[in-house]
């Protein structure tokens, strides 16, 4: 069994207003999985992110990656910022210069990189994810699925082993949304570690291995999608609903209509368990 690739002991952390934004969180994530945080506004999900590459130092607990505490000097920093990369939830965050090409080649350039091989590494990100046509565009000039994009990019370039996705489909059309999952799929199928956070129970049922349901900094359920969406009453405290497939298999099941023990994590799977439905004999 492989070990965990990044873990949380006991974390806590109160902002300067008073803010308790963690208390005492504590979560294990495995490697090459698809992870979810779910919570209502406040929960402390992207604190809890700022604290997976040291952006944030815990008040209490302790951050381990591939077994090893993190260590917050300046080199140890640098070393994990290339294994652990964030895409934040707005992108103007994390956009800040002058063309595309400049703010993805920048953190390249930062950690030492030659010039030349950080423009071959970037044109070779650029046409993997068909932004090469950004290039010379000012990137306050973009959308926001295209700075998005951008600042996916920016993390990508660095080779990070884990890729951390602050509500990742925010800002964007359906269309968009969708297109920005599959390429975290494809990410995913490269054998890369994903996590996310999300208000979309639907999108954090079907896309997720594992989910963590975060409430007032303190995790209320973890464990597989249908194992946490199953419960009620943590979702309830969370201001969270049901996703549909789960409710209408549930409906289903109470019905006498189901024929699958497990509950469908798809369309597909949910399209198949209707077909193999047989009407009772009139």
């Amino acid at each position: 069994m492989k070990p965990d690739l990044l873990r949380a002991e006991n974390l806590a952390y109160i902002y300067h207003d008073g803010t308790r934004a963690l208390d005492g969180v504590s979560i294990a994530l495995g490697q090459n999985v698809k992870a979810a945080i779910l919570g209502p506004n406040g929960a402390g999900k992207s604190t809890l992110f700022l604290h997976f590459n040291g952006l944030l130092r815990p008040h209490r607990g302790t951050v381990y990656y591939k077994g090893q505490a993190l260590q917050y000097h300046k080199k140890a920093l640098q070393v994990l910022r290339r294994e652990v990369g964030i895409v934040f939830q707005n992108p103007d965050n994390q956009l800040f210069s002058a063309s595309v090409l400049q703010d993805i080649s920048f953190g390249l350039l930062n950690q030492g990189c030659k010039p030349a091989e950080a423009r071959r590494r970037v044109e070779e990100i650029g046409f993997k994810l068909g932004i090469e046509h950004l290039f010379s565009k000012p990137t306050h000039f973009l959308s926001v699925g295209q700075k998005k994009m951008v600042a996916l990019a920016g993390v990508l370039v660095m080779e990070p082993e884990l890729i951390i996705c602050d509500e990742p489909t925010a800002g964007l059309d359906p269309g968009n949304a969708e297109c920005f999952m599959q390429l975290l799929d494809g990410l995913h199928q490269q054998g890369k570690t994903m996590l996310i956070s999300t208000h979309d129970v639907d999108l954090a049922y079907q896309w997720a291995d594992e989910v963590w349901l975060l409430n007032q900094g303190k995790v209320m359920a973890q464990g597989s999608p249908v194992e946490v969406f199953s419960r009620a009453e943590a979702l309830q405290a969370a201001r969270l609903k049901t996703p549909w497939l789960l409710e209408i298999w549930q409906e289903m099941a109470r019905l006498g209509l189901s024929p699958t023990e497990l509950p469908p994590r798809n369309k597909t799977q949910l399209r198949q368990s209707m077909l193999n439905l047989k009407p009772e004999a009139g």
